[in-house]
């Protein structure tokens, strides 16, 4: 029998792990990203930034999939079936 996990129950998000670091940057670039994205300290800017770095690379490592994966569904019947 397969265990039911409720929609409703959520495990609270772990804290990341953190680190300290001194860097040097551009203020024009930094004040130009802060302006862009309304993100108001520096930590914030650099935070914002390096997930964005990694979001692009998993969507990239993802668009190389493109016509490489080979799936056997019915996207109708996978749709129907969806619980929100």
């Amino acid at each position: 029998m397969k265990k039911q996990i409720s929609s409703t129950h959520t495990e609270p998000p772990e804290e990341p792990e953190t680190s300290r670091t001194n860097i040097v940057m551009e203020t024009q670039l930094v004040n130009a990203a802060q302006e862009i994205t309304g993100i108001k300290t520096k930590a914030g800017v650099v935070h914002y930034a390096l997930k964005e770095v990694v979001r692009r690379s998993n969507m990239k490592e993802l668009l190389s999939l493109h016509g490489k994966v080979d799936w056997d569904g019915d996207l109708n019947i996978t749709r129907k079936n969806r619980e929100f």
